[in-house]
Formats: C-alpha cells, structure tokens, sequence
C-alpha cells in the first residue's frame, strides 16, 4: 500500500458512542506549516485534543519538528486552555534483547 503525504487539511467527520468527532489531519510539508500559524482561528478554535506526530526515523528534523510544536502548543492554548496534547513519535522500532 502506498501512502502519500496528507496535502493541506484534510477532515473525517465519524460518530462514536452517539457522539459526532471530526479529526482533521493536517499535512507536516514545510509550505502548510506556516499557513496554520498565520489563520490559528481556522485552524486551533474550538479543538479538544492535539496529537502531534512526529518522524522519529528522521533524526535531522527532530529539533526542527519540536521548536514547531511549540509554536503550535501556544497558538493552540490561547484559543482552548484546557486542550490536552499528545506527542507521538512514529516509525520507532525495539529490538528485544
């Protein structure tokens, strides 16, 4: 299966428990980062819950991925204090001993 990178926002709106969620996936590429800082009301208003992926295989970016969730962590506080954040790292492998 080929996954393509997301482009823009995308959004899926599903019901779980009676309940209507919609999560938005928001694509990481450089030209869409700045774009969400510059219109926060559009994009951080009215959310609940952050999840912050970031590429730990990419080593070269780490830095650069966490100075931007701190920019996004404050745009995102402002419009909803009591958001809670989850920070996922993803493509991690274990090796068992």
């Amino acid at each position: 299966i080929a996954i393509t990178p997301t482009k823009g926002v995308e959004r899926t709106i599903t019901s779980v428990l009676g309940e209507s969620l919609v999560f938005w996936d928001f694509g990481g590429q450089e030209k869409y980062k700045q774009k969400y800082l510059e219109s926060p009301e559009k994009y951080f208003d009215n959310i609940k819950y952050l999840f912050f992926v970031v590429d730990a295989q990419n080593l070269l970016t780490i830095d650069k991925d966490l100075d931007y969730f701190n920019k996004i962590y404050s745009v995102a506080g402002k419009y909803n204090p009591t958001i809670k954040i989850t920070i996922i790292f993803n493509k991690v492998t274990f090796q068992a001993p």
